[in-house]
């Protein structure tokens, strides 16, 4: 599992089922297109907009810490790390999917508008 994206939670008995604790299941690494799980977040997902899609889509797989942490292009002086290019070209490959007359480069320009507010998101809770 890369390092800042969700696991799914699931809950086991540790003492003949009196009580419970949450454990992570280990989500392999796939491309998006069949990532276990990835077929329960889009149906959560808002299809109203393909912002929105895109929206649902990194907020379920990704925690905020983490997508402050990246950018679409790794690009130098930044600081922050690229977002994996399968996950980033799956993403773009469900959205112009639903929504035909979005393209690429705007599903693009959604996710760092995603990203952007992460980095906000981020800075707001640790000033608290």
């Amino acid at each position: 599992m890369l390092p800042g994206m969700r696991g799914w939670p699931a809950t086991r008995s540790t003492d003949g089922g009196s009580t419970t604790e949450n454990a992570q299941l280990e989500v392999p690494y796939v491309e998006i297109r069949v990532t276990p799980g990835i077929d329960a977040i889009l149906k959560r997902c808002n299809h109203q907009e393909p912002a929105k899609v895109v929206n649902d889509l990194l907020t379920g797989l990704f925690s905020n810490q983490y997508l402050a942490g990246r950018t679409l292009t790794g690009a130098s002086g930044s600081g922050k790390e690229q977002m994996d290019s399968e996950i980033v070209n799956g993403i773009i490959e469900r959205v112009t999917a639903a929504f035909p007359k979005t393209a690429p480069s705007a599903v693009r320009g959604m996710m760092r508008q995603k990203l952007a507010n992460a980095v906000k998101t981020v800075r707001r809770k640790t000033e608290q």
